[in-house]
């Protein structure tokens, strides 16, 4: 039967026009050209590593796609689409230890249908599923295979006060990892039912959402179910004043199960022209591992602009959180002033100054908290290292989240890995080539439990500074920040700290009308007491047109970072050509390098890890015919072994 279905897809495409030839049937039924497209490719894989030998993976496919659209009446009344795509593939696998042959077949679709979307009636419906098998290139010459499927249907209303949707959908994914380091493979099989109802109007937004996630795995169990509601409102009155409100509720049960509510009002009022204050209060409950927590809090700030060159701001801060394991109150006031003025040359002047007090009083019981979901978010920077923000992170707790990792989280050890530093602090870093794919750039939100710090009353006063000049080509900037925590009364080993950091750079720029370049250097400081750590960060690009059809891309970085003891050096390079000798032909070579070096003490001295990469894109095309190839060598060197892979892809293609 599974390699029958393409045959009868492709009869009923064929025959469609012929079954609706009556007058009739063509008079209400409007079908739009047929297209296809016919594709043969190879994929072949070589291999060559220190630990499991030679290795050839080789794969030839063929495809066939049609694609039939249209509509009945008009398409405001139904209008419909189908894609289909059967598929042949014969693969060879060859190693020391294996020889295995295989023969596939399998149909790719695609459909979706619109029912009334257009005026005549206040309801509509839209329909549509799919499968689709591919593959995905990642970093460091890595790629993931997926087979994925989805359905869904949605009714829509269009009542012009609150229009909104009541939708089902389903989604199968079997995904399949593959290093380019040489390292292990690895897989996931996963589903997401989910059930929604929208609404949004002018001033009021709506959201009730059920999912069912199951990794479908036995040996690590993720499954989980979530019930989530969300009702915003917006209320403008006069010009530049609001009132927000929020009212949000979690519930998720299963793997890191949890509960949460929030309730957030926010008011702006536009007093005069360049004054205006804001007040605000939330409301915020968690049940996560048993353990309830309650947080109140309240803001005012008056915020003053002078002449548009100074913005000047107080603020007034109350905020008491009550668990089941410690209580805390926390009052502060501060003032911020921001500073920004043109000065000659066409340059700009910024400066900002800011500072607050704070006491906290702490009634603790000890025992573990936990920071659920959503989870604390930090953005990856080039590094490819941040700090968690609570001391004493119970390691084995910690999941990261990423929208590129599988909905139950990114892969320790594959993904991320945990480090400890300064016996109390604790360090994420992220391992470029994984499953997940993570990069520079990226947001992620990390759960974990952590210790309860004593009982203890202190306070803690900071100061935050920036300035900077920008004159377009040319830009520096220095910003940092210090804290001072003192103890008032309670435990004398309460985890207080003072910390200070800096952040200094520069940023060069030159344009031309064939030429652009970039250097940039930040240095960075952290010292937080019982560590401190120490980074430089150095990129730089070039971009040269030598004509209409040639131009050449450079870029660089470098990252050299020192904390407690630990010495990381990151190096990357990437240079690509594009070539286009004539329209219909372009030519992409390119080469691109990447070293780690890793320098712990007292675990294992240094380690280096290699990876060099090159290779050639060509695209051509003719009338109707296509052609694409794809060559890459990469080569690795680690301390475990070293690997080369070579890799051709090469598919023709043509449309009808």
């Amino acid at each position: 039967m599974e390699k029958l279905g393409p045959k009868l897809c492709i009869a009923a495409l064929t025959l469609l026009p012929w079954m609706v030839s009556d007058a009739w049937a063509q008079e209400w039924l409007h079908l739009r050209p047929l297209q296809g497209r016919v594709s043969l490719g190879f994929d072949g894989f070589w291999q060559d590593s220190e630990t499991v030998g030679r290795s050839s993976d080789i794969e030839f496919e063929e495809r066939i796609r049609l694609r039939q659209s249209g509509d009945i009446v008009n398409p405001g009344l139904a209008s419909f689409s189908l894609e289909v795509e059967p598929t042949f593939t014969q693969g060879r696998f060859d190693s020391a230890d294996r020889d295995d042959t295989r023969d596939g077949s399998f149909l790719n679709y695609n459909g979706n249908l619109s029912l009334l979307q257009g005026p005549i009636s206040p309801v509509g419906l839209t329909a549509g599923a799919g499968r689709s098998t591919g593959e995905t290139d990642g970093g460091l010459g890595s790629r993931t295979e997926f087979d994925s499927e989805y359905r869904n249907v949605a009714l829509n209303w269009k009542y012009r006060m609150f229009p909104g949707s009541l939708s089902y959908s389903e989604q199968y994914r079997d995904q399949t990892f593959r290093s380019g380091l040489g390292g292990a493979s690895s897989k996931t099989d996963n589903v997401l039912r989910s059930v929604r109802l929208t609404g949004q109007s002018s001033k009021t937004g709506l959201l009730l959402e059920r999912d069912w996630y199951d990794d479908r795995v036995e040996v690590t169990d993720s499954d989980y179910t979530s019930n989530h509601a969300r009702l915003t409102h917006r209320l403008d009155w006069g010009k530049g004043s609001r009132l927000q409100s929020r009212i949000d509720y979690l519930d998720r049960g299963g793997f890191n199960a949890s509960k949460h509510f929030t309730v957030d009002e926010s008011a702006r009022i536009q007093h005069t022209e360049n004054l205006a204050s804001t007040a605000a209060y939330g409301l915020f409950w968690s049940s996560v591992q048993g353990v309830d927590t309650t947080t109140n809090s309240g803001n005012w700030a008056l915020n003053h602009q002078l002449y548009r060159n100074l913005n000047t701001t107080l603020d007034v801060t109350a905020r008491v959180r009550d668990s089941d394991l410690s209580t805390q109150e926390d009052y502060s006031g501060g003032m911020n002033l921001a500073y920004r003025k043109r000065i000659p040359w066409g340059g700009t002047f910024s400066a900002g100054l800011g500072g607050d007090y704070r006491i906290t009083d702490r009634d603790s019981e000890g025992g573990l908290n936990s920071v659920g979901l959503p989870g604390e978010r930090h953005v990856v920077d080039a590094t490819l290292r941040f700090f968690l923000n609570q001391r004493f992170v119970v390691q084995s707790t910690i999941v990261v989240y990423a929208t590129t990792c599988a909905p139950s989280g990114c892969l320790l050890n594959q993904d991320y890995r945990v480090l400890s530093v300064g016996g109390e602090f604790t360090e994420i870093e992220i391992l470029l080539g994984g499953p997940g794919n993570l990069n520079v750039g990226d947001t992620v939100d990390v759960t974990y439990d952590y210790e309860v710090l004593p009982s203890q009353k202190f306070s803690t006063t900071s100061l935050e500074y920036n300035a900077g000049l920008n004159f377009g080509w040319i830009s520096i900037y220095h910003r940092g920040s210090a804290s001072n925590q003192k103890r008032i009364s309670g435990a004398a080993d309460g985890g207080l700290t003072d910390r200070r950091q800096s952040t200094t750079g520069m940023n060069l720029k030159w344009n031309r009308p064939d030429f652009s370049a970039r250097l940039g250097a930040e240095w960075r400081y952290l010292d937080n007491g019982s560590f401190d750590t120490m980074s430089l960060n150095i990129t730089q690009t070039l971009s040269y047109s030598a004509s209409r059809r040639m131009s050449l891309n450079f870029s660089a970085n470098e990252v050299f970072s020192e904390t407690d003891g630990r010495d990381s050096d990151v190096y990357s390079a990437d240079l690509s050509a594009s070539w286009r000798p004539w329209g219909a032909l372009s030519l992409t070579p390119h080469v691109g390098a990447w070293l780690q070096r890793n320098e712990e003490t007292g675990i294992g001295g240094t380690q280096e890890e290699r990876f060099i990469t090159a290779g050639l894109d060509l695209h051509w095309s003719w009338r109707a015919i296509e052609l694409d190839l794809r060559y890459s060598h990469n080569h690795r060197e680690g301390a475990a072994a070293t690997t080369d892979e070579d890799r051709v892809a090469l598919n023709v293609s043509r449309r009808f």
